[in-house]
């Protein structure tokens, strides 16, 4: 009795978008970036007006909006722009499983 069984797919920019921020999400510590923006950021305000400590307001503020940015280019600009640049994303993946073996195809692997 020999059963075959195949599975045909295709991976969509949104599962891919999703899952690679999930995987962002675990590696980085984005609760306590967001603290550090805050606090960063507040430090920054608060000895803008003084005169001595006016370049560490201007430290502050660059470092806070660097943060965002990196924050805001790891969950939104990279995720899509990988899976864009990436042409396997956009073949379809055959797997057949079988008695005789495991084989795995796509336009570019067999």
């Amino acid at each position: 009795m020999s059963e075959t069984v195949s599975l045909l797919f295709r991976y969509e920019e949104s599962d891919y978008v999703r899952a690679l921020r999930a995987h962002y999400s675990s590696r980085l510590r984005v609760r306590l970036d967001i603290v550090a923006v805050i606090v960063v950021a507040l430090l920054g305000v608060y000895s803008w007006r003084s005169p001595d400590y006016h370049w560490l307001s201007v430290v502050c503020l660059v470092a806070s909006f660097v943060l965002v940015f990196m924050l805001f280019a790891a969950f939104v600009v990279i995720p899509p722009f990988v899976f864009r640049s990436e042409p396997k994303f956009r073949d379809d993946y055959s797997h057949i499983f079988s008695q005789e073996g495991l084989p795995f195809r796509t336009a570019h692997i067999d």
